[in-house]
């Protein structure tokens, strides 16, 4: 797979590492944490505590709330909402 910055028309930031659970992935400068997790291939962010149904990406628009995770140990944060920031540590809800 080519890099994100070498496709042909897009201008993405400088690469940066964040931490997803335990390990360790690089995002873009100026992307959401949703994009950087779907592009890492990422596609569950919590899952119901009541029925154990995986939630993810629906509206992308921050309406919906299907995309909260917690970010640097603050919950209930929206995916699609937040951009990434070096050093960033992101945790699904499960």
């Amino acid at each position: 797979m080519r890099d994100a910055k070498e496709i042909e028309g897009v201008n993405r930031g400088a690469a940066i590492p964040i931490a997803l659970d335990d390990r360790s992935l690089l995002a873009n400068e100026g992307e959401s944490i949703a994009s950087a997790l779907f592009r890492a291939g990422v596609t569950t962010c919590k899952v119901m505590p009541l029925d154990g149904q995986p939630r993810g990406y629906y509206c992308g628009m921050g309406v919906c709330f299907e995309c909260v995770v917690y970010v640097d140990g603050v919950g209930e944060v929206r995916a699609c909402r937040t951009p990434v920031a070096r050093g960033l540590r992101v945790r699904t809800i499960s």
